[in-house]
This record gives C-alpha cells, structure tokens and sequence, in this order.
C-alpha cells in the first residue's frame, strides 16, 4: 500500500473495513484487493457517491467522486490559463491516428508519462 503513496505520488492510503464505511467517509481514493475488485466495488457501491470504479493496475482500485474525469481535469486546467480546447491539443505518441492528425503537437506516451510532461511543458513554462 505505501508504493502508492511513495511511487505513484498517490495519497496515503487508508484501508477502510466495509463499503458501508467507504461511502460514509468520502475520503478514500482507492483500494487494494485480491480477486476482482472492481466488479466488487462497482457492484456494492451501486453508484452512491463515485462516478465509477477505475482500475488501471491489477492490484489498485480508484473509486472516484462524480464527474472526476481526465477531461474534466484539463477542462479545468485550460479554465485556469484562459485557454480553450480549441487552441490546444496534445497528443500522446501511443494515441489513435486520428487524434494524432489534428494534434497540434504529439507528446511521450501515457507510459512514459505523456499528460503530466505535456501540462509540465506547455501549461507551466
């Protein structure tokens, strides 16, 4: 559980004892699990406080909160800068050819670390 924390730049994680305590709380992002959590979680969540149960590794689980998305992310990104979807589009090398074609500018892939270098790049400097 720490590696969350100290590889992925997660929040400390806190092991909650049912989902009855996961939805009163609103506080945990994710959880670690054997077997299939996700279809777990999804199931005994029943969409009661998180938009969906996200899982991008095997062992992690993110429950997240209603309308947290990457999009919604950027979206509230280019807000901040005054900037539109419209004037800005970076791809990611691993993305479809169809993104690439109208990209403006083709970053590292999501493997490498793609979006956060992309905001780090353009969004900062």
């Amino acid at each position: 559980m720490d590696s969350l924390h100290t590889v992925y730049l997660e929040p400390k994680t806190h092991i909650m004892p049912s989902v009855e305590v996961l939805l009163r709380s609103g506080e945990v992002q994710c959880r670690r699990g054997g077997g299939n959590p996700k279809a777990y979680w999804e199931q005994a969540t029943r969409g009661r406080l998180c938009r969906a149960a996200v899982q991008a590794q095997a062992d992690m689980l993110e429950i997240v909160p209603p309308a947290t998305s990457k999009d919604n992310g950027v979206k509230k990104l280019l807000d901040h800068f005054g900037a539109s979807t419209d004037e800005v589009c970076v791809a990611r090398s691993n993305g479809s050819e169809k993104t690439k074609v109208v990209a403006n500018v083709i970053g590292a892939s999501n493997d490498d670390d793609g979006v956060a270098d992309a905001i780090y790049k353009y969004a900062f400097y």
